[in-house]
C-alpha cells in the first residue's frame, strides 16, 4: 500500500511539473526575427495603451502618473521594457534599410534612466523623425553600454524637427505603433500617432534625483539678461546651489554637449573651478552649432584637468573668444533651448567689453582655491635650450625640404620631441630674440597634437613683425588648450599647422646663419610645400589653389592610413571601367563605381559615422557617404567639396548633400552622390531645385 501511495505522489508530482515546465517562459532570448517582433506587436500595443490611460490626462493632453509594464512576453521569451525598447529601434532601422523580416535583431540587458523629463503633448511623428529617433536610441545605448535615457529631444527627418521631447514611454509605443503596421502593410507608415507621456518619477519605482539639466537652462536665462546688459553675475543661483561664474561655465559645457548626443536630463557635479587670471580674446562672428559643441567639450577637458576656467577659448571659424564672451555664449544658446525645444545652429558672438563683479566664493561651493595643474612636463630642453631649438630648426627645414613632410619627431638638445612640443618652444625662442634675449632655459611641454588641421592661405610674403604677432598668440592658446592650433591666422589666411610650425623653422633657420631674424618669409600653401600631389589621381596637375579643399577634416579623414589604402584600390576598380586610369576623370569614375557598389544608403539626420565609420559599416546617410567619396579623393590629392540643397526625389522632396570632386581645368567639378545605384560621377537621379551652401568642412 505504501509503494502505491508512493507511486501515486511521484506520478502527481511528474503531472505537476510537466504543468510547470510546459508554461515557464524563457527568460530572455539571444535574439528574436523581426517578424517575431512584427507579430507581437499588436498585444504589447494594448497593453501599453491601457497601462498609459490609467494614469492622468494632463490639460495639455500628455499622461503622468501611470506605471508601465516592466516587461512583455513575445514567442515565450520575456523581455523587460527597456530592452524590448532597443530591439524595437533596431528592428526600425533594419527596415528602412530594406532588411527582411527573417533578420535576427540581438537582444541587449538594457536599463532605463530615472531622470524627470516633462515631455511634448505633441502626439504625431512622421517616418523621417521616427526612423532618426529610433537610430538615436541605437546609438545611446551603443554609447552608454546598454543604457537609455528618459527622453530624447526633437527627432529630425532632415528638414522638419519634432517639437520637442518625446519621452521614452512614448518612443516605445512609437515604435510598437510602427512595427504593428508593418505587421498589417508590409511597410513602414509615413505617420504614426501616439499617446504622449511624461516621465515624472511617479510612473517607476519612486527613484527621483536632481534634475540638473533643467536647473542650469533655468539658470541660463538669468545669466543671458545679465550678461545682455554687459554685466557678468559674481554669483549664479543654479537650483539650490551658489556658483561661481567658472562653475556655471563648466555645467553650461556639460548640458550643452549632453544635449547635442540626445540627452535631456541627468545629474551633474559642481567641480572646484578658480577664475582664470587673465582673461583675454576679442573674436567675433557667428559660432555654428558643431563649432561650439567642440569648444563645450575642450573647455570641460581642460577644467577638468586643471581645475581651473580657460583664459579664452577657440572657435575654428572665429578665433579666440574671451572667457566672459563664452559664458554669455552658452547662456544665450540654453535660452534658445529653452524657448525652441533645441539647440541653435549657430550663436553670433559680439565679444565682450562688460564690467565685472568681484567674484566670490559661494558656502556652498569648495572654499579654497586649487593651484592651476602645470602644462608643461617637467623635462628640460637643455641648459642652452635655444640654442637646441635654433638647431632643431635648421634640420626640420632641410628634412621638409628634401622629404615633403613633417616628422613625427624633432630632436631638441638630447629630446625627441612631437611637432606640438616644438611649436611651443620655438615660437618661445622668437619671441625672445626679438626682444635681444638670446639664450635661456625651457621646458619641453606636455602638449598634443590637433585633431583637424586645415589651411585656407594663399601664397605670399609675411612680415617680420607679423610673424612674432602670430607667433605670441601660439603660447596662450596651447597653454589653455593643451594642444597645437589646428591653423594659424594671418594676414594671408589661415596657415596649416604644419606650415605654420615650417615658417618658424625657417625663420630660426635664418638665425641660426644670419645671427638675426629675417624681415620677411616668403610662405606657400602646406600642401604645394609637401609636393602639391597628396596621393595618385593628380596626373601632374596642380591643384594648390584648391587647398581649402584638400585638407583632412573631423569626419573627412583623408590622412588616416585606412582611407588612403581603401581610394588607391577603388581608384584602379577594374569594373568601374577604366582598368588602367590616365587622367583626374577616369580615377574619380573609378571611384564612385566602388563606393557605389560597396555601400548601403542607410536614413538618419545629419553627420553620425563619418567616412570611416561609413566604410566600416559599409553604409551610410547622404552627409556621412558625401564624407567619405570627398576623403577619398582628398586622399588621392583631388579636391573636394560638400554641396548642401532642396532635392527632389520621386518619393520626396528634402534637405539633401553630396559631394562634387574637381576633376581638372577640362572637365571640372564633377557631382558624386552615392544614395542611390542609378547614379554615377556627373549624374544623380535627383534634381536640386536650390542649392543652400557649399562648405570645405560640413558643419552639421
Amino acid at each position: 500500500m505504501l509503494k502505491k501511495r508512493l507511486l501515486a505522489v511521484l506520478l502527481v508530482l511528474s503531472m505537476m511539473l510537466g504543468t510547470m515546465l510546459t508554461t515557464t517562459w524563457a527568460a530572455a532570448p539571444s535574439s528574436l526575427k523581426i517578424s517575431q517582433l512584427t507579430a507581437a506587436a499588436s498585444g504589447i500595443a494594448k497593453q501599453m495603451e491601457e497601462a498609459i490611460q490609467k494614469g492622468t490626462k494632463e490639460a495639455n493632453g500628455s499622461y503622468s502618473k501611470f506605471t508601465f509594464p516592466s516587461s512583455f512576453t513575445i514567442e515565450g521569451y520575456t523581455v523587460e521594457t527597456p530592452a524590448y525598447i532597443l530591439m524595437a529601434a533596431r528592428a526600425i532601422s533594419a527596415l528602412a534599410e530594406g532588411k527582411a523580416t527573417s533578420t535576427a535583431i540581438s537582444y541587449t540587458k538594457t536599463t532605463l534612466g530615472a531622470d524627470k523629463a516633462s515631455c511634448s503633448p505633441v502626439n504625431t511623428i512622421n517616418k523621417g523623425q521616427y526612423i532618426d529617433l529610433a537610430q538615436r536610441v541605437m546609438i545611446y545605448a551603443e554609447a552608454t553600454s546598454g543604457s537609455l535615457p528618459t527622453s530624447f529631444n526633437a527627432p529630425t527627418d532632415g528638414f522638419a524637427d519634432f517639437k520637442g521631447k518625446v519621452c521614452i514611454y512614448s518612443a516605445a509605443h512609437i515604435f510598437t505603433e510602427v512595427l504593428q503596421s508593418y505587421s498589417s502593410n508590409s511597410k513602414l507608415p509615413d505617420t504614426v500617432t501616439f499617446l504622449a507621456t511624461n516621465y515624472l518619477g511617479d510612473n517607476t519605482s519612486g527613484q527621483t534625483t536632481t534634475d540638473w539639466f533643467t536647473n542650469v537652462i533655468a539658470a541660463a536665462q538669468a545669466v543671458k539678461t545679465s550678461m545682455d546688459s554687459k554685466v557678468i553675475p559674481s554669483s549664479i543661483k543654479v537650483g539650490s546651489v551658489t556658483v561661481t561664474p567658472g562653475q556655471f561655465q563648466y555645467l553650461a559645457c556639460k548640458v550643452v554637449v549632453g544635449l547635442n548626443a540626445g540627452q535631456t536630463s541627468g545629474t551633474l557635479t559642481v567641480p572646484k573651478v578658480s577664475e582664470p587670471e587673465n582673461p583675454t580674446g576679442s573674436a567675433t562672428g557667428q559660432v555654428y552649432r558643431e563649432d561650439y559643441v567642440a569648444m563645450a567639450q575642450k573647455i570641460i577637458t581642460f577644467i577638468d584637468t586643471n581645475q581651473l576656467a580657460p583664459n579664452y577659448s577657440t572657435s575654428s571659424t572665429i578665433g579666440q573668444m574671451h572667457y566672459y564672451d563664452v559664458i554669455h555664449m552658452y547662456a544665450k544658446v540654453l535660452n534658445y533651448y529653452k524657448e525652441n525645444g533645441t539647440l541653435p545652429n549657430y550663436n553670433t558672438s559680439e565679444g565682450w567689453s562688460g564690467s565685472v563683479g568681484t567674484v566670490t566664493t559661494p558656502t556652498t561651493a569648495p572654499t579654497t582655491a586649487s593651484t592651476a595643474a602645470s602644462t608643461t612636463g617637467g623635462v628640460s630642453a637643455g641648459k642652452d635650450a635655444y640654442s637646441n631649438v635654433v638647431a632643431a630648426s635648421v634640420a626640420l627645414v632641410d628634412h621638409i625640404k628634401n622629404n615633403k613632410n613633417m616628422p613625427t619627431k624633432i630632436t631638441v638638445g638630447s629630446n625627441s620631441c612631437t611637432p606640438a612640443q616644438y611649436l611651443y618652444m620655438a615660437t618661445q625662442v622668437i619671441l625672445a630674440l626679438n626682444q635681444g634675449i638670446t639664450s635661456g632655459e625651457l621646458s619641453i611641454p606636455s602638449y598634443t597634437e590637433p585633431s583637424n588641421p586645415s589651411e585656407t592661405v594663399s601664397p605670399g610674403t609675411l612680415q617680420l613683425s607679423e610673424i612674432v604677432t602670430m607667433a605670441g598668440k601660439i603660447p596662450p592658446f596651447m597653454e589653455s588648450n593643451s594642444q597645437g592650433p589646428n591653423y594659424m591666422s594671418s594676414s594671408l589666411g589661415a596657415l596649416h599647422y604644419y606650415g605654420g610650425i615650417y615658417l618658424y623653422a625657417q625663420v630660426l633657420s635664418y638665425y641660426s646663419a644670419n645671427k638675426k631674424l629675417p624681415a620677411s618669409i616668403t610662405i606657400e600653401t602646406w600642401f604645394k610645400t609637401t609636393g602639391g600631389k597628396a596621393g595618385d589621381a593628380t596626373f601632374g596637375q596642380d591643384f594648390s589653389s584648391f587647398s581649402r579643399y584638400l585638407v583632412p577634416t573631423k569626419n573627412c579623414q583623408s590622412n588616416n592610413a585606412t582611407i588612403i589604402s581603401v581610394a588607391k584600390t577603388g581608384m584602379m576598380y577594374s569594373n568601374g571601367g577604366y582598368s588602367n586610369p590616365t587622367n583626374t576623370y577616369q580615377a574619380m569614375w573609378n571611384l564612385e563605381k566602388y563606393l557605389n557598389h560597396n555601400t548601403s544608403y542607410i536614413y538618419y539626420a545629419n553627420t553620425y559615422r563619418g567616412a570611416l565609420g561609413v566604410w566600416r559599416d559599409k553604409g551610410g546617410n547622404c552627409c556621412d557617404m558625401a564624407h567619405l567619396a570627398i576623403a577619398w579623393a582628398r586622399a588621392l590629392g583631388v579636391p573636394g567639396q560638400y554641396m548642401h540643397g532642396y532635392c527632389i526625389f520621386a518619393s520626396m522632396s528634402t534637405g539633401h548633400v553630396y559631394a562634387r570632386v574637381y576633376c581638372g581645368s577640362a572637365k571640372g567639378w564633377q557631382l558624386i552622390d552615392t544614395v542611390s545605384n542609378n547614379n554615377y560621377l556627373g549624374y544623380k537621379t535627383n534634381r536640386t531645385a536650390e542649392l543652400w551652401n557649399t562648405y570645405a568642412e560640413l558643419p552639421f
